[in-house]
């Protein structure tokens, strides 16, 4: 389904008389805010876990004694978290038949364990409180890095636009908009039932769209 389908979904499911939204922009009165709950279902669903859906990959040379990287300012991405198992390094030199991969550490660890002037391969990463992420040791010359992580919500604009959950997955938006209905119009009953129909979904996407959890690999 599209966002204009999944909002008149909604307004089915909800018993609104009516055809109603006509579109997703411009509208007014119970459209509109069918079309933001739509809109708010959506972003709260992507928030809950870091799914496979909202998953990229991104390749970046290091710079040699350089441990800090800015993936949002300095590398353009749609950046929320690192993803499980996060980044491998390679000599660039090598291709990545020479990769490793690195160790994430809380921050915590990160800060107790980094040390000024240290550089080779890295071994361990961070994600600093400011988003940024850290290397140790301080990469050498000659290093390529391979980023995995999880992008921000995705949002819905214009009425073609598809969500990125997959479509078998698309009726828990539908049922989590309908739940922002029924506690709008006080209507405990339907909200029971949506949010049986919307935690069944839930716990399906938990089964299938979330990582793996795979034992670490030695280090190099």
């Amino acid at each position: 389904m599209n966002f204009l389908e999944i909002a008149k979904r909604v307004r089915q499911e909800c018993g609104i008389s009516g055809d109603g939204p006509a579109a997703v922009q411009s509208q007014s009165g119970i459209s509109a805010k069918l079309v933001a709950w739509v809109q708010s279902a959506y972003e709260e669903i992507q928030s809950l876990q870091p799914w496979e859906f909202n998953w990229a990959e991104h390749t970046q040379a290091l710079t040699a004694a350089v441990a800090l990287y800015d993936p949002v300012n300095a590398w353009g991405l749609d950046f929320r978290e690192l993803a499980q198992d996060p980044i491998y390094v390679y000599r660039t030199l090598d291709g990545p038949r020479s990769k490793h991969w690195l160790c994430p550490v809380s921050w915590a660890e990160m800060r107790d364990m980094a040390q000024v002037g240290i550089q080779g391969v890295p071994v361990y990463c961070a994600t600093r409180p400011d988003s940024t992420i850290q290397f140790h040791p301080a990469p050498q010359a000659g290093l390529t890095a391979v980023i995995e992580y999880i992008k921000n919500p995705d949002t819905l604009v214009d009425s073609m636009d598809v969500p990125v959950l997959p479509a078998r997955y698309h009726m828990a938006i539908v049922w989590r908009a309908v739940m922002f209905w029924c506690a709008h119009d006080e209507n405990t009953a339907l909200y029971g039932a949506a949010n049986q129909n919307y935690q069944t979904l839930l716990r399906k996407m938990m089964r299938s769209d979330l990582p793996t959890i795979q034992m670490p690999e030695a280090l190099a």
